[in-house]
């Protein structure tokens, strides 16, 4: 698929920013008072959820590496074929795991929908483009496998938080045409969608990316392989950049095609944006929800 652009013709993202402003920009843990009691939290709650869904929870492993795994919860009725969310993690490609991750499952298996929690190996062990690998790897295994898990196949919707955003939307573009797993559509939450700022910033200290890599994986660069409802949400209380990159992305999905509906999340942060992602009856959820279908 080819690029729409060089830069991503965003002022605010295109133009100078030093080191310390840059970090700034991609610091959401700015707007938390303890993120470490935060993700602790989203550990405990994710425990809560697999002893919840005993029986009806386990571990597929889309590759060779522990990392490469979908936590999967099902309902509880056993109707088939369900719909189903695919739930890509944050952490700017270098933190978080599906332990911490789970907990998203929230309502949604009450309401008829199975969760998977696709977890990926990080960097540096991993580069950004084994990364992006690997979350189409792991996609498409839930693709291949939809009737064996019960799921439909017609139904599935991708949900990605933070740079899980940005896998989510990679796995729709710069890909051969048939090879994007058949997603119903995209609900890409506080993400990032133009690498090139990012890889100035703290972040890249650890994962890496060259100019290359920061190109190749910006999908505000690429059209989609095909045309696909979006939902783009940001919570008011997050950094401007999240904002700009929201912002942006959606108005460029959009020329190329895609219905696209934008939240803004009145006092939410980059956190707890998640709390409204596990909830059926948000309006987030009911975007996610709306896709499905359900």
């Amino acid at each position: 698929m080819s690029a729409v652009r060089g830069g991503t013709g965003s002022p605010f993202l295109d133009g100078p920013r030093n080191r310390d402003e840059l970090d700034a920009d991609y610091s959401p843990t700015r707007f938390v008072d303890d993120v470490g009691a935060a993700i602790a939290g989203w550990g405990t709650r994710t425990a809560e959820a697999r002893n919840a869904h005993a029986g009806r929870f386990e571990t597929l492993h889309y590759g060779d590496h522990p990392r490469m795994a979908i936590d999967l919860y099902r309902v509880a009725d056993g109707t088939a074929p369900r719909p189903l969310v695919v739930f890509i993690h944050g952490g700017f490609w270098k933190a978080v795991s599906a332990a911490e991750s789970g907990f998203v499952v929230g309502g949604w298996t009450r309401r008829g929908v199975d969760v998977a929690v696709l977890d990926y190996v990080l960097a540096p062990e991993a580069t950004l483009p084994e990364i992006v690998a690997q979350v189409r790897a792991g996609l498409a295994f839930i693709a291949g496998r939809a009737p064996a898990l019960s799921i439909d196949p017609g139904r599935i919707v991708l949900v990605g938080h933070s740079v899980g955003a940005q896998l989510a939307a990679m796995s729709q573009c710069g890909v051969p045409e048939g090879a994007a797993l058949p997603a119903r559509g995209l609900v890409l939450v506080s993400g990032v969608f133009a690498l090139e700022p990012v890889r100035h910033s703290y972040v890249n200290d650890t994962v890496r990316m060259t100019a290359d890599d920061a190109g190749a994986f910006s999908p505000v660069r690429f059209c989609p392989a095909r045309p696909l409802p979006l939902v783009v949400a940001v919570g008011e209380r997050e950094p401007i950049a999240f904002h700009e990159q929201s912002r942006l992305f959606a108005w460029t999905w959009r020329e190329a095609g895609c219905p696209v509906d934008f939240l803004l999340m009145p006092g939410r942060q980059h956190f707890d944006m998640l709390d409204l992602v596990a909830d059926p009856f948000s309006p987030l959820g009911q975007g996610i929800a709306r896709l499905l279908g359900a």
